[in-house]
This record gives C-alpha cells, structure tokens and sequence, in this order.
C-alpha cells in the first residue's frame, strides 16, 4: 500500500503571533522546540547546532511559539497520524498500553493488593 502526505507544522501551526504570518526561518525555529523540548535552554542550543545563532532561535520564540500554539500542533500532529492507514492497525484510539500492559494471571501472589483501581479484583499485573 503507497501512503503519501506532506505535513508541514512550521507553516500549518508555528504562525507569528500578531500578524498569521508563518515562520520563515525554520532551522531556527526548530532548535527553538528542541531546546524547549529537551529543557536545554536557547543559549546551549545555539552552541550545538550549526548556522543557528541564539538571537535567531530567540525571534521564533517571541514571534512564534506560546503554549496555545503547542496544544493545537499537538492536536494537528495526532489528527495526521491517525489518518495515516498504519494507524489502524492499533485500532481507533480510543485504547491506550502507554500507562503498561496488564497481564491476567491465574490467582494472586503474596504481594499483590486485593483491590486494582484500574481493572478490580482481578488478578495479574501490569508492566
């Protein structure tokens, strides 16, 4: 099966904060995420990445990212990966393994609790 989809963010979400225009220089506006991402600060970034200079990281993040701009990349990024035919081989979403699996087991062992918030009395564990 061929899939193909071009998706942008820096143009569909990282948009200037006063006139909606979209961000032109994306090197730096993507070592701006990462530092944020990553908590390593602009000033470290800069130091690590080549052409990017920390007053070109600093003018994305003044003009283009605040935190609505983050939640509604996020909610534009989950929507293309749910349209992807890969995705449903998971299923539709609306089940997660993220916080582990739960294993059923046949009967409880010595340390484990009676009572599961998540799946009740029955026994297992999950990992």
């Amino acid at each position: 099966m061929a899939y193909e989809a071009t998706l942008s963010l820096p143009g569909i979400c990282f948009t200037h904060y006063r006139t909606g225009e979209q961000a032109e220089d994306e090197a730096a506006l993507m070592a701006a995420i990462l530092a944020d991402a990553m908590n390593a600060g602009a000033e470290r970034m800069a130091q690590s990445s080549r052409d990017v200079t920390i007053h070109r990281m600093m003018v994305m993040v003044e003009r283009h990212l605040r935190a609505a701009i983050y939640a509604s990349t996020t909610s534009v990024l989950v929507d293309a990966q749910q349209d992807h035919p890969f995705a449903a081989i998971w299923g539709d979403g609306h089940v997660s393994s993220s916080d582990g699996q739960f294993f059923p087991a046949g009967g409880r062992g010595e340390a484990s609790l009676e009572y599961n918030a998540k799946y009740g009395k029955r026994p297992g564990a999950s990992i």
